[in-house]
Protein backbone atom coordinates (compact mmCIF):
# COMPACT_ATOMS: atom_id res chain seq x y z
CA UNK A 1 0.00 0.00 0.00
CA UNK A 2 1.17 3.35 -0.75
CA UNK A 3 1.98 5.41 2.23
CA UNK A 4 3.01 8.85 0.60
CA UNK A 5 0.29 10.87 -2.14
CA UNK A 6 2.48 11.00 -5.66
CA UNK A 7 2.11 15.01 -5.41
CA UNK A 8 4.24 14.31 -2.33
CA UNK A 9 6.86 12.39 -4.16
CA UNK A 10 7.02 14.92 -7.16
CA UNK A 11 7.36 17.64 -4.46
CA UNK A 12 10.44 15.73 -3.21
CA UNK A 13 12.00 15.20 -6.28
CA UNK A 14 11.34 18.76 -7.05
CA UNK A 15 11.06 20.99 -4.49
CA UNK A 16 7.96 22.01 -2.85
CA UNK A 17 8.33 25.76 -4.66
CA UNK A 18 8.24 23.96 -7.70
CA UNK A 19 5.61 21.86 -7.52
CA UNK A 20 1.77 23.13 -7.92
CA UNK A 21 -1.39 20.95 -7.07
CA UNK A 22 -3.67 20.58 -9.31
CA UNK A 23 -6.96 19.32 -10.66
CA UNK A 24 -6.88 17.13 -14.01
CA UNK A 25 -6.46 18.88 -17.34
CA UNK A 26 -5.49 15.99 -19.91
CA UNK A 27 -7.21 17.29 -22.79
CA UNK A 28 -7.19 14.74 -25.83
CA UNK A 29 -4.78 12.87 -23.45
CA UNK A 30 -6.54 8.63 -23.63
CA UNK A 31 -4.55 8.85 -20.67
CA UNK A 32 -7.91 9.88 -18.63
CA UNK A 33 -9.67 6.48 -19.36
CA UNK A 34 -6.72 4.25 -17.45
CA UNK A 35 -7.58 6.53 -14.60
CA UNK A 36 -11.22 5.18 -14.86
CA UNK A 37 -10.14 1.94 -14.50
CA UNK A 38 -7.12 1.75 -11.84
CA UNK A 39 -5.39 4.23 -10.03
CA UNK A 40 -3.60 6.39 -12.21
CA UNK A 41 -1.08 9.77 -11.42
CA UNK A 42 -0.49 12.40 -14.30
CA UNK A 43 1.65 14.84 -14.11
CA UNK A 44 3.23 17.80 -16.41
CA UNK A 45 6.73 18.68 -16.31
CA UNK A 46 7.32 22.53 -17.18
CA UNK A 47 10.29 23.36 -19.85
CA UNK A 48 8.96 27.05 -20.79
CA UNK A 49 11.90 29.01 -22.18
CA UNK A 50 13.33 30.60 -18.57
CA UNK A 51 11.79 34.17 -18.17
CA UNK A 52 8.56 33.31 -19.83
CA UNK A 53 5.52 33.27 -19.21
CA UNK A 54 2.75 30.23 -20.73
CA UNK A 55 1.00 33.08 -22.72
CA UNK A 56 4.27 34.45 -24.30
CA UNK A 57 5.01 31.25 -26.33
CA UNK A 58 3.96 29.36 -28.93
CA UNK A 59 1.65 27.00 -27.84
CA UNK A 60 2.39 22.85 -28.40
CA UNK A 61 2.45 21.58 -31.79
CA UNK A 62 2.95 25.02 -33.82
CA UNK A 63 5.51 25.73 -36.02
CA UNK A 64 7.06 27.73 -33.15
CA UNK A 65 7.18 25.94 -30.17
CA UNK A 66 10.28 25.27 -28.40
CA UNK A 67 10.85 23.70 -24.94
CA UNK A 68 13.36 24.33 -22.71
CA UNK A 69 15.16 20.94 -22.21
CA UNK A 70 17.03 21.59 -18.91
CA UNK A 71 13.97 20.38 -17.51
CA UNK A 72 14.43 17.15 -18.29
CA UNK A 73 17.02 15.93 -16.03
CA UNK A 74 13.89 16.92 -13.29
CA UNK A 75 11.38 14.80 -14.96
CA UNK A 76 14.02 11.88 -14.93
CA UNK A 77 14.49 12.62 -10.88
CA UNK A 78 10.47 12.48 -10.77
CA UNK A 79 9.81 9.48 -12.56
CA UNK A 80 12.92 7.44 -10.64
CA UNK A 81 11.22 9.04 -7.52
CA UNK A 82 8.19 7.95 -8.09
CA UNK A 83 9.36 4.43 -9.48
CA UNK A 84 11.60 3.88 -6.62
CA UNK A 85 9.10 4.91 -3.60
CA UNK A 86 6.49 3.12 -4.96
CA UNK A 87 8.23 0.13 -5.32
CA UNK A 88 9.27 0.26 -1.94
CA UNK A 89 5.71 0.53 -0.45
CA UNK A 90 5.92 4.39 0.54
Amino acid sequence: MVKKTFPSLIKAAGGEANTIETTWQTGAEDFSYYGEKVPSFFFYLGALPKGKKANEVAPHHTADFYIDESGFALGVKAFCQLVFDYGNGK
